[in-house]
């Protein structure tokens, strides 16, 4: 019976504490719960509050540089508080997004700053968010010659992360992109920057002998000038530049310089008071005591480390993982076998949450020695087998990784010609379709007006016998009307000229402009001749020796060759029917404008010579144009697009004509045909 009543009593008691630490447990959860949402409410309410006041680009920049002051601020010991500064880092970018004019290069400084406080504490897809924002914002300055720093502080971490993600390609092009940037600022600040990373491109990617003794010349002279310098960050560099030197001397110089260095980052932990450096310093310190087998000097140093991760939520880190790899080596070393493969297993956890794959395969090798030096074969065989699948996968991903790169460039520089190639055809295919509507429209509207001018002369021709006044006034007002035909003609074939002289402005390949330079002098040789119909005195005839001079000054001055190329026409007057002349002057526009492209190009000046003269058989013409230029090649195909070539067979067809080259000294161009006859 007692026993009995102390069972229950012990039973309640059990009960009683059970309960009592479940309460506990919620009310923990409950306040780290509560903490997280204020923080939550804290950012909700500053991104809220510039939401519903605009403010001016000055309000925006003080109340960022606020923020930006704070938020380091809570970077630094005895306050240091990751999720603090990092509210007050996104509502410093915050100011920003409802100001009245968006301040491009603050907005990109704010993210770079955003993306080396997280940098430190490796939340790695937030690192390259950041990262890619201040790239975004950097692209969207106006002038960003201005911006060099800031770019070349951009360039300097977009490269350091291509560098730990294995693309060694990329971060060199980077690293040399943004080291030309500043090489030539003189200021003794950017010159000690310039030097050390500098230092850093020959150590991490120019690993060679001779790199490795340039890159400590670099980081010797960067160390002079930091310690000379009044640069806000000197201490953080000269702490990065401490560690480079001292990490050259660990692998290659003496024990002595290395402790040197190590000392000179101990003094600067006082100045910059920031756990991560810390934890850095301890871990890299005990690495080296660990190489010269001082085990009592590492043991203290990596438990501070870890106390510090822990404590200041640093354990999402490499410095973490490779501290913690460290003590399980330094458990290896004293044979505790089962203490060394539980902190293998804690470090491969936390590279595995922020999946590192460089760390994780280390841990797999870790433990793979871990259980080999225990005697547990098997176990071991099983992380070998691990390590090696792992270790591969990355190697054939990244050679994938390689060719898709590769096939994907192929393809772009492919679809960018495909593109460029149709953008070409579409422009000529656009060209083209409006100068034709425009010539169809105007063959229209001659046609219109042709129609009602035939409508009249029919009725006055019926009233010929009884109103010869009348007659005689209708005729001059035909004349007159036709005259302004003829000028309606030219001032639309302008238009279309003009229409194809913009078009032209607007494009920016050579081959197009020059087809639509060439389609512009045809349609302004058409232009003359109906110039010449309503300002002479015959209205279905051309005087062609003055309209070869215009014609020749017209094309000259198109090619911009005043005074260099001179066009003479040595002939007497001669009069042609309108659709002769025509097709004469689209003639010698082609072979004029062929010589000034092509016949002087290896001359400075140069002479073109027309005439038109009556052969002796009766009712023959001869068009003579030549030139002393360079002389075309027998047989040699046709330069350009052909069409000009093209377009003088068919209307030598259309004139049942014969032409015929002579080479001699420059080009001759021979055509012959017959003289319509003209009808008054």
């Amino acid at each position: 019976m007692t026993i009995t009543n102390s069972k229950t009593v012990f039973s309640k008691k059990t009960k009683f504490l059970i309960f009592n630490n479940l309460c506990i447990s919620i009310i923990h959860k409950l306040f780290n719960l509560f903490k997280k949402l204020s923080l939550r409410v804290l950012l909700f309410l500053s991104c809220f509050t510039f939401y519903v006041h605009a403010q001016s680009p000055q309000q925006a920049i003080k109340q960022s540089e606020a923020h930006l002051t704070k938020a380091e601020w809570f970077l630094k010991l005895p306050q240091y508080n990751l999720d603090s500064s990092y509210i007050y880092f996104q509502s410093a970018i915050n100011c920003f997004k409802n100001s009245e004019v968006s301040n491009y290069q603050l907005l990109a400084e704010a993210n770079l700053n955003l993306y080396t406080h997280l940098y430190k504490i490796d939340i790695s897809q937030k690192v390259n968010v950041c990262l890619k924002k201040a790239r975004y914002y950097f692209n969207r300055i106006p002038n960003r010659k201005e911006g060099k720093i800031l770019a070349y502080n951009i360039l300097i971490a977009e490269a350091d992360v291509s560098a730990r993600n294995g693309e060694k390609e990329k971060a060199n092009k980077l690293m040399i992109e943004g080291l030309s940037l500043i090489q030539e600022n003189k200021s003794p600040d950017i010159q000690a920057r310039y030097l050390f990373d500098k230092g850093y491109y020959y150590s991490k990617l120019r690993s060679t002998t001779n790199g490795l003794k340039l890159s400590n010349t670099y980081l010797l002279a960067s160390k002079n000038l930091f310690e000379s310098s009044n640069d806000p960050q000197k201490s953080e560099m000269l702490f990065k530049v401490y560690g480079r030197l001292g990490w050259y001397q660990n692998n290659y110089g003496t024990t002595d310089s290395c402790d040197y260095y190590f000392e000179k980052q101990k003094v600067l932990l006082h100045i910059l008071k920031d756990p991560a450096i810390t934890s850095y310093y301890s871990t890299m310190r005990a690495n080296n005591y660990l190489r010269r087998k001082q085990y009592a000097m590492a043991a203290p140093l990596l438990s501070a480390c870890q106390n510090i991760s822990e404590k200041y939520k640093l354990t999402r880190t490499e410095v973490y993982i490779f501290n913690t790899y460290l003590q399980g080596v330094r458990a290896l070393d004293f044979k505790q076998y089962d203490n060394a493969i539980s902190t293998f297993n804690k470090g491969l956890s936390a590279a595995k949450l922020i999946n590192r794959i460089i760390f994780i395969n280390d841990g797999y090798e870790r433990l793979l020695d871990a259980y080999t030096a225990k005697g547990d074969f098997e176990t071991a065989l099983k992380y070998k087998t691990i390590w090696a699948n792992s270790t591969l996968g990355e190697y054939d991903k990244n050679i994938d990784k390689s060719l898709i790169e590769n096939e994907l460039k192929l393809n772009i520089i492919k679809k960018d010609n495909e593109i460029a190639q149709k953008a070409k055809e579409r422009n000529w295919y656009i060209g083209a379709l409006i100068a034709g509507l425009f010539l169809l429209a105007l063959v229209y509207r001659n046609f219109r007006l042709k129609q009602k001018s035939n409508q009249q002369l029919e009725l006055l021709n019926g009233e010929l016998e009884t109103k010869n006044t009348l007659l005689d006034e209708r005729n001059a007002e035909n004349e007159l009307l036709l005259k302004e035909i003829h000028h309606r003609v030219k001032n639309n074939l302008e238009v279309v000229s003009s229409l194809l002289e913009l078009q032209s402005a607007q494009i920016d390949d050579p081959a197009v402009q020059s087809a639509m330079l060439a389609s512009q002098n045809r349609v302004h040789s058409m232009g003359i001749i109906h110039q010449k119909l309503y300002q002479g005195e015959h209205l279905a005839a051309i005087e062609m020796r003055d309209y070869f001079i215009n014609l020749g000054e017209n094309i000259v001055s198109s090619f911009n060759a005043e005074g260099r190329v001179k066009v003479e026409c040595n002939m007497s007057k001669l009069v042609l029917d309108v659709d002769t002349a025509i097709s004469i002057g689209l003639i010698t526009n082609e072979l004029i404008t062929n010589s000034l492209k092509y016949a002087f190009a290896k001359k400075k000046n140069g002479n073109i010579n027309i005439s038109l003269n009556e052969e002796d058989t009766e009712g023959g013409l001869i068009l003579k144009v030549s030139d002393d230029g360079i002389g075309k090649v027998p047989g040699q195909k046709a330069k350009g697009t052909g069409f000009g070539t093209q377009l003088i067979t068919l209307l030598t067809r259309q004139l049942d004509g014969k032409l015929f080259y002579q080479i001699n000294n420059g080009t001759t161009v021979l055509l012959y045909f017959n003289k319509k006859s003209l009808t008054t």
